[in-house]
C-alpha cells in the first residue's frame, strides 16, 4: 500500500492498475514534458492547472477503471469509444485502425500554422 495520501486515494477509486494502463499514462505525462508548443507565465500554467485538476482526475480514474483485456472483443471497442470520445471533445481528430489483432484509435489534432 502507498503511504502517500494522494496515491491511496487514487488507487482506492481504480483499484490494481495493470501495467499496460500504467505505460500509457507515463508516456502521456512525459510528453507533455516536452511539448514547447506555447510559452505561458508562470501564473498562468498555475491557474489553469488549478482549474483543470479536478477534472483530470476524475478523467484519470475513469480511464484505469476501462477494462483492458485485448482477449475480449467487447473491452476492445469500449476502449475505442471512451478513446474517441475524449480525443473528439478535445478536437481530435480520430481514425480507427484495424490490424489482425486488437484495432488502434489514431487522434490527431491540426496544427495551426503561424
Amino acid at each position: 500500500m502507498h503511504r502517500n495520501p494522494f496515491f491511496r486515494f487514487i488507487f482506492s477509486k481504480i483499484g490494481p492498475v495493470n501495467s499496460q494502463k500504467f505505460d500509457v499514462l507515463l508516456f502521456f505525462l512525459f510528453c507533455g514534458f516536452f511539448s514547447t508548443a506555447q510559452s505561458l507565465s508562470p501564473e498562468k500554467i498555475n491557474t489553469a492547472a488549478g482549474e483543470k485538476f479536478p477534472e483530470a482526475i476524475f478523467n484519470l480514474i475513469d480511464f484505469l477503471k476501462l477494462p483492458n483485456d485485448g482477449h475480449f472483443e467487447n473491452e476492445i471497442q469500449q476502449n475505442l469509444k471512451w478513446c474517441d470520445s475524449v480525443f473528439t471533445d478535445l478536437k481530435f481528430e480520430t481514425q480507427a485502425i484495424k490490424t489482425e489483432g486488437a484495432p488502434y484509435s489514431l487522434p490527431k489534432k491540426k496544427s495551426i500554422k503561424n
